[in-house]
């Protein structure tokens, strides 16, 4: 109880000081019209376009009305349900320096996971290359090759590697959400469009980006198997798991909800005060924008990797609509009641949507689809194809 009073206390003094504070005009205000001619009137005035600006220009008149000579910017109000009224005392210098250390720290997070995702990889290529020179040596001169045991630990490590960059993503996913929240903007759609930017970017470097800079080729120019990226346990068989794990295993995560059961079946029982119940009994916030993040991954895995991995498409497929189901049954049975946002995330969707249909032909031209003789090449490929499958390339 001393506790609980003493927390009292510094709540008072706070309001009370907050209280004497003078209240000063921010420059900013939401203004309502009793007729919408007046607001239309508003937009004609204040809203004209570059070419209206420059015609008024050259005929010498005044463009928009200003107020006490300074121009005014006029925007639609968002809905009442969009506002977060309480974060509009971070404003100027202290949003830009939230700004900038959100970005430092997602940075920082990003760079710890590449770095144990490098760690990891180069912990299952030592392995797969000297399995590989195993084979080689074992098919030219007749001696006992690898065996089952040895298959079975290069596939392990790939299945586990693949895991890793998921569980990377899930990491990722919840610093990006934390981050979001200590920017603390002004608006709902303005949070889930910047959450939904970071987790995009995020998610495609650690999925597609490091995966394929980190693939090593150890082979010198000209040798069969160079890069190794359809032998057993390489860079083609790695992005298979990936999109497998990627396209099923988040959405089993949050239909098991553990966190949230919890939450309701051991903790709820024991709570001293009905605000303590009420928060553990919430119901939890349906973010559009990470839905939207986690489908834009998904397609952007299979229109990355479906150049060299056909079967890409039918996994992102299946996966798209397990992810509908489940989002269904989790947006209509679990979770509070979205608010209603601006498009400003959907039309990201559209534009990463362009953006991964111009990066598809650039990286299997870059990456993929080398001219002969470089690491990369499609013949290298051929014969990695057909020494998986017995035909040993002589």
């Amino acid at each position: 109880m001393g506790g609980a009073q003493a927390a009292v206390d510094r709540g008072k003094s706070t309001i009370d000081h907050l209280s004497s504070l003078e209240t000063h005009n921010i420059g900013e205000a939401i203004v309502t019209f009793n007729y919408e001619a007046h607001c239309n009137n508003l937009y004609d005035d204040q809203r004209r376009t570059r070419t209206e600006r420059l015609w008024d220009f050259i005929k010498g008149a005044k463009s928009n009305p200003t107020f006490h000579g300074k121009n005014l910017h006029v925007a639609p109000a968002p809905e009442p349900s969009d506002v977060n009224w309480e974060n509009f005392d971070v404003r100027g210098r202290r949003r830009h320096v939230r700004q900038a250390g959100a970005a430092a720290v997602l940075l920082l997070a990003l760079g710890l996971g590449i770095a144990l995702q490098v760690y990891s990889e180069n912990m299952r290529q030592d392995l797969r290359v000297e399995m590989y020179d195993k084979k080689i040596k074992a098919a030219a001169s007749g001696s006992k090759a690898p065996t089952f045991s040895d298959d079975a630990a290069l596939q392990t490590l790939t299945i586990m590697s693949s895991t890793v960059i998921v569980l990377i993503n899930i990491l990722l996913t919840s610093v990006a959400k934390v981050l979001n929240d200590f920017q603390r903007f002004h608006t709902r759609t303005s949070y889930e469009a910047s959450l939904m930017l970071k987790l995009t970017v995020v998610h495609v470097i650690n999925s597609v980006i490091v995966p394929i800079a980190t693939s090593r080729c150890t082979r010198r120019e000209g040798d069969h198997g160079e890069c190794l990226w359809y032998a057993p346990g390489g860079l083609i068989e790695e992005a298979f798991y990936l999109q497998c794990f990627n396209a099923f295993l988040p959405d089993l995560i949050a239909f098991a909800d553990l966190d949230g059961r919890f939450k309701r079946r051991f903790l709820a029982p024991l709570a001293r005060t009905q605000d303590m119940l009420d928060a553990l009994m919430k119901p939890p916030e349906f973010i559009l924008a990470e839905k939207y993040a986690a489908i834009c991954k998904t397609v952007a895995l299979a229109i990355l990797y479906g150049p060299v991995l056909p079967v890409s498409y039918l996994i992102a497929l299946v996966g798209m609509a397990s992810t509908y189901w489940i989002d269904k049954w989790i947006a209509l049975r679990r979770c509070q009641k979205p608010v209603r946002l601006k498009n400003e995330s959907t039309v990201a969707v559209v534009y990463t949507m362009k953006a991964l249909s111009v990066t598809q032909p650039v990286l299997a031209i870059s990456a993929f689809y080398a001219t002969a003789g470089a690491p990369h090449s499609s013949t290298s490929n051929l014969n990695l194809s057909r020494f998986r499958h017995g035909n040993h390339p002589t």
